[in-house]
């Protein structure tokens, strides 16, 4: 939730930082057709924050987001071309 600060804990193995990145990254790439801008701070105790994995998320993620926003498109010109002229 916007505005809020989350802990996540637990044992070493379990997708912790996994999780957090891809939450970090989904919050960050935006629907192309909304206009809102996000900030993440992302705090990391260990020194183990890897540019590249985040990078590799990311482009996971906008995929995703891409696939959707086209798949949502073809549903709206099938909705279009259903209406009786």
């Amino acid at each position: 939730m916007p505005g809020r600060v989350y802990e996540l804990y637990g044992l070493p193995g379990t997708g912790k930082t996994q999780f957090c990145l891809s939450v970090s990254a989904r919050c960050l790439i935006q629907d192309p057709a909304r206009t809102v801008h996000r900030n993440v701070a992302y705090v990391d105790t260990k020194g183990d924050f890897h540019v590249d994995r985040v990078v590799e998320i990311l482009r996971s993620h906008w995929r995703q987001v891409r696939r959707g926003v086209r798949r949502r498109k073809k549903q709206q010109r099938r909705r279009l071309s259903e209406i009786p002229l």
